[in-house]
């Protein structure tokens, strides 16, 4: 269930706080309440929030979080999911793999890698490049030693 507060949503342990949620009323929505209201201001409401809560990266919902080199390693193929290390912070890029301009092959070569992946990145991209942007939306956690 998605609980709206008057003034703030709350997705995971991160409040959003927002002008537009000021005259929200608390309760509870659920499949049933959404389908009897279907055009109701709180449905509305509701969608916006869930929209929100789902933009947000993954990070930011579940808080910071450490992985090792050993983590990243494991996580290697599709079906455990690719993760990258990349300055010092850890990304899952698997949602990414398949959308990836320069082919999937390329990052599931990558996968599961720390100075590899950076190497090549830099190589490719370089630091502060548009592409460093699109790989923060994945970031999970920081890697440490």
């Amino acid at each position: 269930m998605l609980r709206i507060y008057a003034g703030m949503y709350s997705c995971g342990e991160y409040p959003l706080h927002g002008s537009f949620l000021n005259v929200v009323r608390i309760f509870d929505t659920g499949i049933e309440s959404i389908a009897m209201n279907a055009f109701s201001p709180r449905w509305a409401m509701a969608m916006v929030a869930l929209l929100l809560c789902l933009t947000i990266p993954q990070h930011m919902v579940h808080g910071a979080t450490e992985y090792t080199v050993e983590d990243v390693a494991a996580r290697n193929s599709i079906e455990n999911g690719i993760w990258v290390g990349y300055n010092g912070k850890v990304y899952d890029i698997t949602e990414w793999v398949p959308r990836h301009p320069g082919g999937a092959s390329v990052l599931i070569a990558l996968a599961g890698t720390v100075d590899e992946f950076t190497d090549k990145f830099n190589a490719r991209h370089g630091p502060g490049s548009y592409q460093e942007g699109i790989l923060k939306d994945y970031e999970i956690g920081t890697l440490v030693a």
